[in-house]
């Protein structure tokens, strides 16, 4: 995820940045940093799938932090990720599992 380390994560910039501005800067980072043969997003639609993409890695961190509440001391990651994956699934109203782990794995250390 190379876009993370080029996009500050200080709340000051952040907070003062116009969205308009941030998502037409991940328009052209996601534009130019994928193969010619690649279809190319506008703004909106990446906008779009970071809210899907966002929802659902929130709720998948409400349920780790459950999980992990609840884990005994000890146990491995392997097993506390099988829980938080039983979990999502059962509490999703159409019973999905997390599409976006991936995403997680990149956010799960960032405020």
């Amino acid at each position: 995820m190379l876009f993370i380390s080029s996009i500050s994560q200080d709340s000051m910039i952040e907070n003062r940045q116009n969205p308009t501005t941030f998502w037409d800067q991940v328009h052209n980072h996601f534009n130019e940093s994928h193969l010619i043969s690649c279809v190319q997003r506008y703004a909106r639609s990446l906008e779009t799938k970071w809210s899907i993409i966002q929802h659902d890695v929130a709720k998948f961190i409400g349920h780790y932090t459950v999980v992990l509440a609840l884990c005994e001391l000890g146990v491995g990651i392997e097993y506390t990720l099988q829980k938080v994956f039983d979990l999502y699934k059962k509490k999703h109203p159409k019973h999905q599992t997390l599409t976006f782990i991936h995403a997680w794995y990149v956010l799960k250390d960032i405020p």
